[in-house]
């Protein structure tokens, strides 16, 4: 059985970058609700992926979904 580390990537562009922090400094609630969700979705996705690994690895069936 063989397990790999993924990296994680993250891409930020500057014009993008500073067009959302000036929408941001205007509405702070709206960057927070963004945060939120963002942070939300991340978890959500990092928690399923490692409850299917998990449910694989104990089933014996695990499969390459996982590079697993």
């Amino acid at each position: 059985m063989k397990f790999q580390m993924g990296i994680i990537k993250a891409e930020i562009k500057i014009p993008e970058l500073v067009q959302a922090l000036e929408s941001f400094k205007e509405n702070r609630i709206r960057a927070l609700e963004v945060l939120t969700q963002e942070i939300r979705t991340g978890v959500g996705d990092f928690v399923n992926a490692l409850l299917q690994t998990e449910i694989d690895l104990y089933l014996g069936q695990a499969d390459n979904r996982y590079g697993i």
